[in-house]
């Protein structure tokens, strides 16, 4: 690996890796609330041996790394690898995936965030993500994208969408795990923000004391985000090479809630499938 630190708020990293990729075996980790029910399925993945090459562009003018009011995040990368796939996992029909043999492909990703405050106590803060297949050979499961959790569209509760499903990219049988199959994805994020302070004190006067004071933020925000494919001519999911899914296809939602820096409390709504039911969610870090 080797760094390049062009300037105090921009870097340029190259790094190869010679990696041995396989399934993760089911694990038994500890849980806090409903130990009783059944962890989702690990999903199977392509197994094989990869070299890799990749370029990180990293650009961060934030004012502040953990609570950010103004200023740029830019992460820029791109993959070139090639390998030879010993086993595949298996996909959901129609879904091109990886083939026994050599592999050769390039990966994009790219993720934009602006924080712009608009006064002392308010920002209004944006973020585009695009990422996903370039060329070459289809992706290896290890390396497709999905559009779906509570950090991209949490209106729509994690792996839970109908075949098609535009965040993962499932047609017909989703294989065990319901594992991210996506080529490309596509997420904009947009984020008002304004202070709240909560104090509580007792006592008159002189002899008031405040016994708690927390300083956050009431925020509201909207999302719209999906996944496609690019190498599978017939599936539904299939956009082509060249081309964009119509906006009207995308997942969107809207909602809101209390920050306060280390842990925030949301509320989120689906718009674009009215019928999903309202999403109650707990962040450790803001969104983005």
């Amino acid at each position: 690996m080797a760094a390049l630190r062009a300037t105090e708020n921009a870097d340029l990293t190259l790094s190869y890796g010679d990696e041995r990729w396989s399934s993760r075996l089911a694990r038994n980790p500890a849980t806090v609330f409903n130990g009783e029910r059944s962890w989702r399925d690990n999903p199977l993945l392509d197994a094989g041996r990869f070299h890799r090459v990749e370029a990180r562009l990293r650009i961060d003018t934030r004012n502040d790394v953990f609570n950010p009011w103004a200023g740029w995040y830019v992460l820029a990368e791109y993959e070139r690898s090639t390998g030879l796939i010993t086993e595949v996992a298996p996909t959901s029909p129609e879904v091109g995936g990886a083939v026994t043999g050599q592999s050769h492909y390039q990966r994009g990703f790219l993720d934009v965030r602006r924080y712009n405050r608009l006064g002392p106590n308010a920002a209004l803060n944006l973020r585009g993500v695009l990422g996903g297949w370039l060329g070459g050979t289809p992706l290896p499961l290890e390396q497709r994208l999905s559009i779906d959790g509570p950090g991209t569209v949490p209106g729509f509760d994690f792996r839970s969408g109908e075949p098609p499903d535009v965040g993962t990219c499932s047609s017909g049988t989703a294989p065990p795990g319901r594992p991210a199959q996506c080529e490309r994805v596509a997420l904009a994020q947009l984020e008002y923000r304004n202070a709240l302070r909560l104090s509580l004190s007792n006592g008159q006067g002189g002899a008031r004391r405040t016994r708690f004071r927390a300083d956050g933020a009431w925020v509201f925000f909207a999302d719209a985000g999906r996944g496609w494919l690019v190498n599978s001519p017939g599936n539904a999911l299939d956009i082509g090479r060249q081309s964009l899914p119509a906006l009207s296809s995308y997942r969107t939602d809207i909602g809101g809630g209390v920050d306060f820096d280390f842990i925030g409390l949301y509320v989120a709504k689906a718009l674009s499938a009215p019928k999903e039911p309202m999403n109650v969610f707990v962040r450790l870090r803001h969104r983005f």
